[in-house]
């Protein structure tokens, strides 16, 4: 049966996953399916990432660094609903402009730049698709987009709120009512992922009622 998998969109890295049971034999497939690829890092659970990435750099000379660390949350029930000035709304194609700006912002912040360019094309479909939404306190002053969707669950990325509006839980009021929001939709469950660099977030979201689900752990190669 399927013990592993992996997807690679270059140049990114490698998403890898298997379970930690099966975890040997199937790193050892996998390094040797991708002979003669060329891998700028991998990403997945830290477990596996670790052993794929000690084997990988082995076998090729390479040397990893963990470029980041990352925790995955998952929310069933939202126990504490976060209170701000203002109402979550929907992002229109008026926004678009703001949107892009704290999306590039976003991308150099929390993903070092890796969306690039196309950032510019994702904003715009995520507004398309109603699947960005802002704080609204007179004026736009957070953002989340609800992204990946799944049958049984919703998952919320690209939390942003621009620096001088920070600390008023504008970001946290947002996270807290889009999340019931799809729960009230019929979503089983939401996930979003956080930097384990950043303590702050990762207690404001378990106050809401999410819980980790499994730590990632992202590994770049080099020579």
């Amino acid at each position: 049966g399927l013990t592993a998998a992996g997807l690679m969109t270059p140049p990114y890295c490698l998403i890898v996953y298997s379970e930690p049971i099966q975890m040997a034999d199937s790193i050892h497939c996998l390094t040797e399916g991708l002979s003669g690829q060329q891998l700028p890092g991998v990403i997945g659970k830290k477990q596996v990432v670790e052993a794929f990435s000690a084997l990988w750099c082995t076998q090729h000379r390479l040397t990893p660094h963990v470029h980041r660390s990352g925790r995955v949350y998952q929310l069933n029930r939202v126990i504490h609903t976060a209170s701000a000035p203002g109402k979550m709304r929907l992002a229109d194609e008026s926004d678009f402009d703001l949107v892009l700006e704290w999306a590039k912002t976003f991308d150099v912040e929390a993903l070092d730049g890796e969306e690039g360019t196309a950032v510019i094309e994702h904003t715009r479909q995520h507004i398309q698709k109603k699947e960005t939404y802002l704080w609204q306190d007179g004026v736009a002053t957070a953002m989340a987009v609800n992204n990946r969707k799944t049958r049984h669950g919703a998952s919320i990325g690209y939390v942003y709120c621009p620096p001088a509006l920070r600390g008023r839980g504008y970001a946290t009021a947002l996270v807290s009512t889009l999340s019931q929001l799809l729960l009230d939709q019929g979503a089983s469950f939401c996930t979003l992922m956080t930097d384990l660099a950043n303590p702050v977030s990762n207690h404001i979201y378990q106050k809401m009622g999410y819980v980790p689900v499994c730590d990632i752990e992202e590994i770049h190669f080099h020579l």
